[in-house]
């Protein structure tokens, strides 16, 4: 049971009521301990390993540039064509699922029409992930996929060109 408060750095407090609950031992007298003296904290400029749970300090917010987002049709069967394309532009990565839509083929052909279009206009194509064609990976602007590999990754992980 203490594990699980002794990973956090906390006291279990069940054992914290039953001490309280048992009665304590008789006080015997004890010796005055001398009072410890401060030791100096060193400044270091590495980081700490641990996170103090208890530092209140603000911390500056990182606010991604990038998303993988997840898109099926809308109750009325369609799909946010002109947001996906400002999306794919910023460099998020879609996955588009047709996989709701198993009887409607011909609505099925005229979104992967679509997205073959928005493919064609950012540049960057529409991978079909499954043998339905049902869905679908367009990878943002400036994301690279390796088919040979079968890897995704950005254009800093591109190899340099030799000189």
């Amino acid at each position: 049971m203490g594990g699980f408060w002794q990973f956090f750095g906390l006291p279990d407090p069940s054992e914290a009521q039953s001490n309280a609950a048992a009665p304590s031992p008789p006080a015997v007298a004890a010796l005055p301990e001398p009072e410890p003296q401060p030791s100096p904290v060193p400044q270091s400029t590495t980081p700490p390993r641990f996170i103090d749970l208890g530092d209140r300090r603000q911390r500056p917010v990182h606010v991604p540039h990038r998303a993988v987002r997840y898109l099926a049709p809308d109750a009325s069967s369609r799909l946010p064509v002109n947001g996906m394309l400002l999306c794919v532009q910023d460099g998020d990565s879609l996955f588009v699922d047709l996989r709701g839509m198993a009887h409607m083929h011909a609505h099925q052909d005229a979104l992967r029409a679509e997205l073959r279009r928005l493919g064609e206009t950012t540049g960057v194509g529409a991978w079909s992930l499954d043998p339905d064609d049902r869905l679908f990976l367009i990878p943002g602007a400036d994301v690279v996929m390796d088919t040979a590999k079968h890897e995704l990754g950005g254009t800093a992980l591109l190899p340099m060109p030799s000189s």
